[in-house]
């Protein structure tokens, strides 16, 4: 058998080894989380929380911890919820490097469990939410100020090049050590107010579950406290105490709470074994005080070293774990069945768990030497605290000596001489005669110099007063000249847009009284100039009231040149008004430049009033003569025109009944008899219509010839009434008859009712609103409605009744009901174009119509 290659089986033997040895830290590490994230009430042994954090200095990253992490279901459970905060705040603390780093992808998942648990008010809710919030804490203020490690340990070099020489940055820095420590108060204080402290909970397994974690938020408060005092002092070193007021009454209540806080903690059994908490000063320091610096004194925590213990870590029921409790205590295990892969096996492991030991000592050696340097360290900050209270004590004792010293000697020198003691009496008078006088001059000083700031500011309050007049003045004075100018403008507008309306049809009454009203107007204005008015006010008032009244005349010369017979007549008046207009802009511009000017316009004006009594006034009042004989013609007309149809629809049912038969002399007689109906609600409404006529003025031309505008309405309505009747014959003969389209009834039907309402309206003008003839005229127009929609509806009854009997499919082929489909398709095509045509059409001899009357 061919064998292989030396090179090649030490590399596939030294894979295998990686491979099981990282299977086995994994192991180990899925092991020592599993017991210490657990759902048991207790606090979290430190022995499995070592063992994690050794795995992540031997991986390099906490990536195996966030793997088997990551599984735990802490929105289940909230025991598992609260170490699981734990073990992640000592990871962060005292982990890799890298578990600060690595763990910033996972602050959304701090988040998401704070506010699952902050839905819980009792028990671990409230608390788990809190944990929650300083762990995102802590990860925002890595994430600012990478440079500092977890344990938050500086030196004083290292916190000095944090601010980088800006005190911006170094503002910011306090804040954020505030935002810290607020959070680490405020868990701490939710934890003890979750305990009854009458009681000795901290020795309970439920009591010590949730004081563990205050063992981290000591040290971690500790270093804050001697970040924010030192980081203030800097601050006040360069900032004026005004602008770090709110620094200060933070930095006072943090205090107060830390002193609570580590009181409390004292106070317990459970810590005194655990560790030793800080001690601070009974005051705050003085920030404003530089000096107080040198008197603080840095709080360290000490953790007493503790025997770790591996045997807890392994699985009682694993052979392992008999093996490795054997090879710990020196016997050796019971003897398995020799063969060689046993022996080669139980060698390997006991190599693994010797050097898993040996790894083991190695850390706790390492631990015991930081623990000693610790221990050092604070051993020099207490020798050297000490050495400066015995420097202190021997000065304070110089000072008692010099004390005695002077005492003895002024005490001598009593004894020497008692005129020297008279002297010495008479200068010390003198001294405070001059020193009484010295604080006098310096009080008048002092009021002298807070009137003189006194009067400063008096003199620039003053100042900005008068600035502020003088703007005020000028924005005044170009207030009054902009709105001058708006008034003109919109004076000018008025004009404008009545000089663009002229070639729009409108009536006209009151032409010449308007002309009377603008000369009047003109008039009054041409004795004056802006310079010497009285009121500049009442001269743009006035520049108002003439636009306005041009406007109106300017539309009763537009109302008189439509009505105008002749169309060169027309065209004459709208030039001429056009002009009257143009020459009233020139005046206002004229205004607006100092100067008024209204001749022109007036001359203008008067060609303007000659021109239209000319050509338009007197035709129209030869038209007004004989507009009472064309109504009297036209109601005739009307009354014919209704009796004509009423009798031609009797005719047309005459003859459908005889000729007709089945169905469709049943829908001729439903729609003939409808039709009858709607024509003597007609002749109604126009009976009614002539005795409103009777009431309101009879039928004097005189009275017809002084209203001649309503006059002229009611003949319109008069032809529309007589020309709908006739259209509705005509569409009734052509339904009967000739078969045409029941549609066209439809809409003569309506044509009528529309006649009728015009009626109604032109009747209803100069009528008293409590005439019963009136009433009797509404009670007619409603029976017309009612009528109009009663044929509408019977037309649209009939032609459902005609296709119903029509469309009758049974007994057609298969290409019979193809071909009828098709034809239908054709059909509906052409009725939609014919109808599009046909609206146009309509819309066309609307628009004629409505020119035509």
């Amino acid at each position: 058998m061919a064998t292989l290659p030396k090179g090649l089986m030490g590399s596939r033997r030294t894979s295998n080894a990686l491979d099981t040895e990282r299977e086995n830290f994994e192991k180990l590490q899925a092991l020592s989380i599993q017991k210490a994230i657990n759902s048991s009430e207790g606090s979290v042994k430190e022995k499995h929380v070592r063992f994690i954090l050794i795995g992540t200095h031997q991986e390099r990253g906490p990536f195996t911890f966030w793997e088997f992490a990551m599984r735990l279901p802490v929105q289940e459970n909230p025991i598992l919820a609260w170490k699981f905060c734990y073990v992640v705040h000592k990871l962060l603390r005292e982990g890799h490097d890298k578990c600060i780093n690595v763990s910033f992808r996972y602050m959304n998942k701090f988040g998401d469990l704070g506010r699952l648990w902050g839905l819980l008010n009792e028990g671990y809710g409230r608390l788990i939410e809190l944990y929650c919030a300083l762990i995102l804490q802590k990860l925002k203020f890595h994430a600012r100020y990478q440079g500092i490690p977890g344990t938050l340990t500086l030196s004083d070099e290292q916190l000095k090049a944090i601010s980088e020489d800006d005190v911006n940055v170094t503002f910011q820095f306090a804040c954020d050590i505030f935002d810290y420590m607020e959070k680490v108060l405020s868990l701490q204080a939710a934890v003890f107010g979750s305990l009854d402290m009458a009681r000795s909970n901290s020795m309970t397994n439920s009591g010590q579950c949730r004081l563990a974690p205050l063992i981290c938020c000591i040290q971690d408060s500790s270093q804050l406290y001697d970040f924010a005092v030192k980081i203030l002092f800097s601050l006040h070193a360069q900032l004026p105490p005004d602008t770090l007021q709110g620094h200060r009454d933070r930095f006072l209540a943090q205090f107060k709470q830390l002193h609570v806080f580590y009181a409390n903690c004292a106070n317990l059994q459970y810590f005194k074994t655990l560790v030793q908490v800080p001690s601070l000063p009974p005051h705050p320091p003085n920030l404003l005080k530089a000096s107080e610096l040198n008197s603080h004194v840095r709080p360290v925590v000490v953790l007493p070293s503790q025997p770790e213990v591996a045997e807890d870590l392994i699985d009682t029921s694993s052979p392992v774990r008999d093996q490795r409790r054997s090879i710990l205590d020196g016997a050796s295990p019971p003897p398995p069945p020799r063969t060689a892969s046993v022996d080669n096996d139980l060698a390997r492991r006991k190599d693994e768990i010797i050097e898993q030991l040996l790894k083991e000592l190695e850390e706790s050696r390492i631990d015991g030497q930081r623990a000693r340097r610790e221990n050092e360290h604070v051993v020099r900050e207490l020798r050297l605290h000490q050495a400066q209270q015995e420097n202190q004590l021997r000065l304070e004792q110089d000072n008692v000596l010099q004390l005695q010293m002077q005492l003895a000697a002024r005490f001598e020198s009593q004894q020497i001489s008692a005129a020297m003691q008279e002297q010495l009496q008479q200068l010390e008078k003198k001294a405070k005669q001059n020193e009484e006088k010295f604080l006098k001059m310096k009080e008048v000083y002092t009021k002298l110099r807070e009137e003189h700031i006194g009067l400063l500011r008096a003199k620039a309050e003053l100042e900005k007063k008068v600035h502020q007049q003088s703007s005020e003045s000028a924005q005044h004075s170009e207030k009054q000249s902009a709105w001058h100018t708006a008034l003109v403008g919109v004076a000018e507008a008025v004009l404008d847009g009545a000089v663009s309306e002229l070639d729009i049809p409108f009536d006209q009454d009151r032409f010449l009284q308007n002309a009377e009203i603008v000369e009047t107007t003109l008039k009054s204005m041409g004795g004056n100039t802006v310079a010497d008015a009285d009121d500049d006010y009442q001269l743009q008032a006035t520049c108002f009231t003439l636009s306005h009244q041009m406007y109106q005349l300017l539309q009763s010369a537009k109302a008189s040149a439509h009505h105008c017979p002749n169309v060169e007549s027309s065209h004459d008046i709208v030039t001429k008004a056009r002009q009257v207009g143009q020459t009233t802009i020139e005046l206002l511009r004229g205004i607006r430049n100092g100067r008024v000017d209204t001749a022109g316009c007036l001359g203008h004006l008067k060609s303007l009033v000659s021109c239209v009594e000319t050509l338009c006034l007197k035709d129209q009042n030869k038209t007004n003569e004989d507009i009472g004989c064309l109504l009297q013609e036209e109601l005739s007309q009307m009354d014919r025109a209704i009796a004509d149809a009423t009798k031609r629809i009797s005719e047309i049912l005459d003859k459908s009944r005889s000729t007709d038969q089945g169905v469709k002399l049943e829908v001729n007689g439903r729609i003939l008899d409808a039709c009858r109906s709607l024509m003597t609600s007609v002749m109604v409404l126009v009976k009614a219509a002539r005795y409103l006529q009777e009431e309101i003025g009879g039928f004097s031309k005189e009275f017809f010839t002084k209203n001649h505008r309503w006059t002229e309405g009611l003949i319109s309505a008069a032809k529309v009434v007589g020309i709908a009747a006739n259209l509705l014959v005509e569409a009734a003969d052509r339904c009967v008859v000739q078969g045409a389209k029941m549609e066209e009834l439809i809409v003569a039907s309506q044509e009528i009712s529309a006649a009728t309402a015009q009626l109604l309206v032109a009747s209803k003008v100069k009528a008293d609103r409590k005439s019963t003839r009136l009433a009797a005229l509404g009670a007619a127009s409603k029976d017309v409605r009612e009528n109009t929609a009663n044929v509408i509806a019977t037309v649209k009854s009939c032609r459902q009744q005609v296709e119903d009997t029509r469309d009758t499919l049974e007994g057609l082929s298969l290409h019979q009901a193809k071909r009828l489909e098709m034809e239908l398709q054709v059909r509906v095509l052409e009725l939609e174009t014919d109808l599009e045509k046909e609206r146009l059409r309509l819309g066309a001899l609307r628009r004629r119509n409505y020119h035509d009357e």
